[in-house]
């Protein structure tokens, strides 16, 4: 039996492709831009992962098979929690700041558009492919995240403890 693909699960599958075409670009644009060894690895990690989608995707598109890649986490940072004041630097280069943070961005924006490529795919396979490919990227994410947040470029500012349960308590209220 000849394999069906909707028009619209094509067009969506080529946009999902073209994200994936930006991220390799600028994971290669950057690393010759990175000092830390670790964010490094890191990058190196997901352009490698990333190059491994590209493949899954083609694979599926010519030859059916559901292998579906799953993205392991790298990172051996762990979240911090509170803020501190930084300094952040004002010269010309690309600081390892305003890479991991435009990684990240990049990241968050291939989930929401792998997560609606999901949504459109009338094939269930490819839809489960799109979802699993969304939550890789959410994964990819995160694991910028706790390096920007072990680095203290992206930190997780916290209530004070009555106010945190405060607002804890007014939830099981709305919600018996």
């Amino acid at each position: 039996m000849e394999r069906e693909i909707g028009a619209h699960e094509l067009l969506k599958i080529h946009e999902v492709m073209q994200k994936l075409k930006d991220g390799m670009n600028l994971y290669n644009l950057y690393l010759p831009h990175i000092k830390n060894e670790d964010f490094a690895r890191l990058v190196e990690y997901q352009l490698h992962f990333t190059k491994s989608e590209c493949k899954m995707f083609l694979d599926e598109l010519c030859s059916p098979t559901a292998n579906v890649c799953t993205y392991g986490m790298y990172t051996i940072f762990e979240p911090t929690y509170g803020y501190k004041s930084i300094t952040l630097g004002s010269d010309n280069k690309f600081s390892e700041h305003e890479i991991s943070s435009s990684l990240l961005a990049h990241c968050k924006s291939t989930a929401i558009v792998k997560m609606s490529a999901a949504l459109e795919c009338a094939n269930p396979d490819l839809r489960q492919l799109m979802v699993q490919s969304s939550t890789n990227s959410v994964h990819q994410a995160y694991d910028i995240w706790r390096f920007m947040n072990a680095q203290g470029y992206y930190q997780v500012p916290v209530f004070p403890e009555e106010t945190t349960e405060v607002i804890i308590q007014s939830f099981k209220k709305m919600y018996p």
